[in-house]
């Protein structure tokens, strides 16, 4: 089941003031999104199956983004890390060649629950997922603690 475009405007809608939460399947996972202040703004915060492991966040070289896990690259936001002063430093000392065969002016990237608008969000959420659904919360928490029965079974 796709979601509507009337439901894109109920979800830009929910997520649009503080705490404003929306509820999603997408494929097999649950998705909990939730508007909550980090530092001095307010951000959209992703929570997959109803929580957030470190494990599924993914840091890395530039070269190396396609070994980034499902979760991370469907579910969180991709950010980069500017090229230090210690690379440039580097740079000036064994020359440009030399660093980029050592793989120094390669950029780090890291994905992060937290998106900043929710425009971001969502447009995230659409390119990288075929399957999504709108769930109210009751469905949300019937889901969730199905799945949780389901994974103590197996674990």
């Amino acid at each position: 089941m796709s979601v509507s475009k009337e439901q894109w405007v109920q979800i830009k809608q929910s997520l649009s003031y503080a705490h404003g939460d929306v509820h999603l399947k997408c494929d097999d996972y649950l998705i909990y999104a939730r508007v909550e202040q980090l530092k001095m703004e307010l951000v959209v915060v992703v929570y997959v199956d109803g929580t957030f492991k470190g494990i599924n966040a993914w840091r890395g070289k530039e070269s190396k983004l396609a070994e980034m896990g499902d979760i991370a690259r469907r579910f969180y936001r991709l950010r980069s890390i500017g090229l230090s002063a210690k690379t440039a430093a580097l740079s000036r000392i064994w020359g440009k060649e030399a660093c980029k065969e050592k793989g120094y002016l390669e950029r780090d990237y890291y994905t992060s629950p937290y998106f900043k608008t929710t425009g971001t969000f969502i447009t995230h959420i659409k390119k990288h997922n075929p399957s999504i659904e709108l769930l109210d919360r009751d469905r949300y928490e019937v889901l969730r603690d199905l799945q949780r029965t389901q994974e103590a079974d197996h674990g």
